[in-house]
């Protein structure tokens, strides 16, 4: 996990260094030197960080899935059935 990645989760998360920091029982100096390359954080960090990447990406996908039903549902399409049907009937 790059420098990048590390200030992506903390800004997708909506904090700042500072409350990061305080999530992970660290200083803002250590998380600032996370992000910008100069030090890397420890095993026991880059898992917190792995974990947090991980229920992100799940986040997402989930909302994604939840979206596309969604829209599916908007224009009367419930369950596999009646998906592949409008899949199918579509002209190219």
């Amino acid at each position: 996990m790059n420098n990048l990645h590390l200030k992506d989760i903390r800004v997708e998360l909506g904090y700042t260094m500072k409350e990061m920091a305080s999530v992970m029982g660290v200083t803002d100096g250590a998380v600032s030197s996370w992000e910008t390359g100069r030090t890397k954080p420890s095993p026991p960090y880059t898992e917190i960080y792995n974990q947090l990447r991980r229920r992100l990406d799940e986040y997402h996908t989930s909302k994604r899935k939840e979206q596309f039903t969604e829209q599916l549902q908007a224009i009367g399409i419930i369950g596999l059935g009646a998906l592949l049907a409008y899949l199918f009937s579509k002209k190219e």
